[in-house]
């Protein structure tokens, strides 16, 4: 109730309605405040549609990044990356669909075996190479062959370069950013 007495407000106190309206701010606002009245209206009818509308209240967190100075550097810091962090994802989205192949042939075992088969498609071997590559490692798909082994060693030093050559140029453009704003906000 209270977000929705805010923004009424400030759409009242506001001297130009139609900049109001086409500030992005505000309809996230808008949009933050509809699920409460459409679970009023619709009497707890609509099930997960009303639970995706409700979380889309975290989204008033944005709000706040406009007050950080820390924020708004990292924002402008990732806005100059672009290119990098692109070409991160892209040898990181490679190195899964290789690896993920890979360690699917290599530890796939037939239904003949009693053993149960982690790797049972190339879909489940490339969430162990997304888990492997991104230094989680739940521990949940091990490989058990010497080759296995091998392949996920690989793995793991290709995701250390892959991670660590574009972040360094990422940490030059932070402090070119910082240096650049530190006065000014």
């Amino acid at each position: 109730m209270f977000f929705t007495i805010e923004l009424i407000a400030r759409f009242i106190c506001c001297p130009d309605k139609i900049i109001f309206l086409k500030t992005a701010m505000n309809w996230i606002d808008l949009v933050t405040v509809l699920p409460y009245y459409v679970q009023v209206f619709a009497k707890n009818k609509g099930g997960d549609f009303l639970v995706v509308l409700r979380v889309l209240r975290v989204i008033r967190v944005l709000k706040l990044a406009r007050h950080s100075k820390g924020i708004i550097i990292v924002t402008k810091t990732l806005a100059a990356s672009v290119n990098e962090l692109a070409l991160l994802l892209f040898f990181w989205f490679i190195g899964v669909i290789i690896f993920g192949s890979i360690m699917y042939y290599l530890e796939f075992k037939d239904g003949d075996s009693e053993e149960k088969n982690k790797f049972s498609s190339i879909l489940q071997s490339s969430w162990w190479a997304v888990v492997t590559m991104s230094t989680v490692g739940y521990g949940d798909m091990v490989p058990e062959t010497p080759f296995g082994k091998l392949v996920a060693s690989i793995c793991m030093m290709f995701s250390m370069i892959v991670i660590a050559l574009p972040v360094t140029v990422i940490v030059s453009k932070f402090t070119r950013v910082y240096a650049k704003y530190k006065d000014k906000l």
